[in-house]
Formats: C-alpha cells, sequence, structure tokens
C-alpha cells in the first residue's frame, strides 16, 4: 500500500497548520492515490488547542469525504489520551512494521515547517518502505509568483466553510501564488439561500413575489472588498445565469467587478437530454455575451448537477463560443470535479486561453493548483504556461 508521512507541522504558527495539513490529506488521498497518512511528531504547543486542531481537521475531511486513515505519532507535548480521530498508527495497519520504524525516517521526511511545505510518500511492503518521493504544498520553482488563483470566494458565500480575505491573501502568498481573484457568487448575493439552491431566482423580473425577491448582498460585497484592497489582488463576480438564461448580475453592479466568471449552476430539462443539452449551450452563449473574462467549470454541470456524464459531443460547440467571444476556459478540480484534458486540448488547438481556479470555499484550497499542472502536463502545455494561460 502506499502511504504519506508529514513531520514538523508544529512550527507553523496559528490556524495555517490546519490548513496545510488539509491540503496534504487531500492530495495524498485524492491524487496520489495513498491509503494512509502518518503525522509524525508534535502538532500543538498545548494539548487542548491540539484537540481542537485535530477535530477541525476530521470534520474538513468527513465534509469532503475523505476516507483516507490519518494516524498521529504522539510528540511530547501532545495529549496523551486516545483520540479515535487519529488514533496512533498500531494494529492492523502497520502490521509487521516496528513503530520505531517509522520516527526513524525522520532523517527522510522534511519538515512540512520548511517554504515548499513538503510531505513524503512511500510504497509499505513486506514491512519496509521503498518508492520514498517528495511532495510539495506549493507551486513548483519554475512557477512560484508568476501564476494567478481566478477563483476565489469569500465570507459571503453561502458555500463558504471559513473563507478570510485577509487569510486567503496569506495562504495564497505561501502557497507561491503571484495574485488571486475574488469572484463572489452573483445570484448568492442577489437571492436567499433556499431560492438560490431550488434555482428559484429570475433576474429579468428582479426576483419574484412568489418566493425570490432581491436581497441585494452586494453593497456588503463592496465594503468588503474596499477593506482590504491595497491592489494586491482583483475581484469581481461569479455570474450565474437564471432560469431563464439571463446573468444574474444588475448593470449598476457590474462596472464594479474587474474580472468576471460565468457559471452554469442549474440546468432545468433533465427528463429531456437533448433538451438539456440545448438549455446548456443557451446559458453557456448568454453568459459569454453578457461580458464575462471566464467560463467557469465548463462542464461540472453535468456529472455534479444532472447525474450524466459530460456530452463530449458538445466540446467542440463550447469551444467556438469561446474563441468567438475571446473568453477562457476555467481548469476547475472543486468538488471532486475530474475535468477532461481532451476539452483544454481543444481550447488551445483553436486558439482559446486557460485560466486557473481552485474555486477556493475553505483556506486550505487557495493556490492548491497543483492538480492543474498536472493536466497541463498532460496535454504538452506546461513548458508554455506564459503563453496558453490569460
Amino acid at each position: 500500500m502506499k502511504i504519506a508521512l508529514l513531520a514538523d507541522l508544529k512550527r507553523r504558527e496559528g490556524d495555517l497548520k490546519e490548513f496545510f495539513l488539509l491540503r496534504a490529506i487531500h492530495m495524498a488521498a485524492s491524487f496520489l492515490k495513498a491509503e494512509a497518512m502518518i503525522v509524525c511528531g508534535s502538532l500543538c504547543g498545548d494539548p487542548k488547542e491540539c484537540l481542537e486542531f485535530l477535530e477541525t481537521v476530521d470534520a474538513s475531511m468527513k465534509r469532503r469525504n475523505l476516507s483516507m486513515k490519518v494516524f498521529w505519532l504522539r510528540g511530547e507535548t501532545d495529549p496523551q489520551e486516545d483520540n479515535t480521530r487519529f488514533p496512533d498508527p498500531a494494529g492492523e495497519l502497520l502490521a509487521g512494521i516496528p513503530l520505531n520504524a517509522i520516527p526513524g525516517l525522520a532523517g527522510e521526511i522534511p519538515a512540512c515547517a520548511e517554504p515548499e511545505f513538503p510531505f513524503l510518500t512511500a510504497e509499505l511492503k513486506d514491512g519496509t518502505l521503498s518508492e520514498k518521493t517528495i511532495h510539495s504544498l506549493t507551486l513548483p520553482g519554475e512557477w512560484r509568483g508568476r501564476l494567478t488563483d481566478y477563483h476565489i470566494h469569500t465570507n459571503l458565500a453561502y458555500c463558504s466553510e471559513n473563507m478570510s480575505i485577509p487569510e486567503a491573501l496569506r495562504i495564497g502568498a505561501l502557497s507561491g501564488l503571484k495574485r488571486i481573484n475574488f469572484a463572489e457568487h452573483s445570484g448568492q448575493l442577489y437571492f436567499e439561500n433556499d431560492d438560490y439552491w431550488a434555482g428559484r431566482y429570475l433576474m429579468r423580473t428582479r426576483g419574484t413575489p412568489e418566493g425570490s425577491p432581491l436581497q441585494l448582498r452586494v453593497p456588503e460585497y463592496r465594503k468588503l472588498i474596499r477593506q482590504y484592497d491595497d491592489g494586491s489582488f482583483s475581484y469581481g463576480f461569479e455570474v450565474d445565469a437564471d432560469p431563464e438564461g439571463a446573468p444574474t448580475l444588475l448593470s449598476e453592479d457590474a462596472a464594479f467587478a474587474q474580472i468576471r466568471l460565468g457559471s452554469v449552476h442549474h440546468l432545468f430539462r433533465k427528463e429531456d437530454p437533448a433538451a438539456l443539452k440545448r438549455e446548456f449551450l443557451e446559458k453557456t452563449e448568454a453568459l459569454l455575451k453578457s461580458g464575462v473574462r471566464i467560463l467557469a467549470h465548463p462542464f461540472r454541470i453535468f456529472p455534479k448537477g444532472c447525474g450524466m456524464e459530460e456530452p463530449e459531443e458538445l466540446y467542440a460547440p463550447v469551444v467556438e463560443l469561446l474563441r468567438r467571444y475571446h473568453v477562457a476556459a476555467e481548469i476547475n478540480f472543486h468538488a471532486g470535479y475530474r475535468p477532461n484534458p481532451e476539452f483544454f486540448s481543444l481550447c488551445l488547438k483553436h486558439g482559446v486561453k486557460l485560466s486557473l481556479g481552485t474555486d477556493s470555499h475553505n483556506l486550505y484550497e487557495v493556490g492548491f493548483l497543483m492538480p492543474h499542472l498536472q493536466l497541463l502536463r498532460d496535454i504538452d502545455a506546461y513548458s508554455r504556461l506564459d503563453e496558453v494561460l490569460i
């Protein structure tokens, strides 16, 4: 089995420990296919703080359905009582491996407190560890300070877990980003939570008396942005298309946005696949015509919102729309989505630029672009990012 090993997390101050441990867990479980992670050494100086920290990590893992087992080799300052969330690595998992062999790797496990936030994966077989590989939780050196994450949410998103503009900026810098762009859901700023998620919102009528009145939280969003705006980041909206296909952004608010992303979050003709695909193309074109610069998670609505495979026959018409309206296609891995490299390869073939977006709703996601860069390697575009990215 493949296991991941992470050490010396304590040296990171405050709540950043949580975010980079979550990133390591996500990366190891979802992309490196590790079956377990062992966290070595003291996590916190205060036992109470340590248990609260582990509870937060555990809750975030459950929210993402990350089932990889995480084990904890306690340090001297960590609480010694049993902890069912992160048990000691004893019993079946490491049967046949002396526990002192794991700390013995201390010289090989890089300290996670180093600037690249490194950790190790290794193959566990016949009581020994082999095929050891070091991974980084930040951008590779050749692209540090050169890339932008264009899709970051704020605490005003209904789906925000812990977002904070100053903390997002801090983690973006630690991750090696050049800039980040805050793009809040326009539909969530205009409509109540239940109305938005149920798709009961209509922009052409500015809401309906039947249950979707506008609530206008955009002034609150503007105030939040201005509070921290020092020119180091950009901002705008992730614009939805309402059930009638109208972009959910009032003209008086559009001028505030520096960058607008367009997203299809709701489709309604699910009983007829052909009609559903036409609805998707109609909404996509309406968004592109409205002046968005980036089409966010272009086909995620099909597997995540409609329970069906991506219709690859729509790749070519969507690429043509992107080319016609000079809009970039976003590479987005949020919520377990796996974008098809073939679509992005077709984009590049027809001169359509690409955009990198983490779609961050949790601070650990800000700047987590490693899967995006792997996709770009897969389509032979990694060496020319300056050419293919907006």
